[in-house]
């Protein structure tokens, strides 16, 4: 397949005056002259924009005519900041700048502000869910990739009773990708993030791998059970892990949310 693509790069602040980076991605301005819709995408925590199941996305999207823009949150990727300061709030923030800089610049990148969707991977999933919950007009529609809403308890899964101690006593966790800090894990384990969802009241895809060992199945059941009746749809990607590495999964995640765009956005 060909695909007729534009991608540009582009840094703006978050509220704090950090920099951060983000990449529009669109079909050629000649197939598709006019105001394009657009998904923006959230990754996940110690990840970025540049992940291959994102870049792929964009290529399959900007083919049929739908603009995206990857955004690297704060301390991740190619903006700036420290991981270390990453938090949930944080984030939620980040997506809101963002979101304003598109709308700032509508105009000058083509993209139809009404037409807008949001796509978040595991914390990122999160991070779209929050925002959308406090602006429910922002997105059109969500779809949410092995969503990690259940923060509290996944944490405990994620990590041992003595690394969440160290975690507590020494203000930070180091990682393979990185230090984490404290306040990310006060945040997290504040509240049942999951019960957020039944504020969202636009049409909400969720999509998970069958082999997903990060975020099992059933904290996802529990997740498409607290949406309001017939708001949520759930899909099933085989022989797909958490990040949905291997081509077939890719394969699968492009189709499933380009039907998805298609009809909801």
């Amino acid at each position: 397949m060909k695909v007729e693509f534009e991608e540009s790069y582009h840094n703006f602040e978050n509220t704090k005056g950090e920099l951060l980076f983000g990449v529009l991605g669109k079909p050629v301005s000649t197939r598709y002259p006019g105001k394009l819709p657009c998904l923006i995408m959230c990754h996940g925590l110690r990840q970025n924009c540049h992940q291959r199941k994102f870049v792929e996305l964009s290529w399959h999207l900007a083919y049929h005519g739908i603009a995206s823009f990857g955004l690297d949150f704060a301390g991740h990727g190619q903006s700036s900041g420290d991981l270390e300061d990453s938090s949930i709030i944080n984030q939620v923030d980040d997506l809101g700048s963002a979101y304003q800089y598109l709308k700032l610049n509508r105009e000058k990148f083509k993209i139809d502000l009404d037409r807008i969707a949001f796509l978040g991977h595991s914390l990122g999933a999160l991070i779209a869910v929050l925002f959308q919950a406090q602006y429910l007009d922002a997105a059109k529609t969500l779809i949410l990739l092995a969503p990690a809403l259940h923060q509290r308890e996944l944490i405990k899964e994620w990590h041992t009773p003595e690394e969440i101690k160290s975690w507590k006593e020494c203000h930070y966790l180091d990682t393979k990708k990185g230090r984490i800090g404290l306040q990310y894990f006060k945040e997290a384990v504040s509240r049942n993030w999951a019960d957020e969802v039944s504020n969202i009241t636009v049409r909400t895809l969720m999509i998970s791998g069958d082999q997903d060992d990060d975020v099992p199945l059933e904290y996802n059941q529990h997740v498409y059970g607290r949406f309001s009746d017939k708001i949520a749809s759930w899909e099933h990607v085989s022989h797909a892990d958490h990040n949905f590495e291997s081509y077939r999964a890719k394969e699968d995640l492009n189709f499933m949310v380009l039907k998805w765009l298609n009809r909801f956005l």
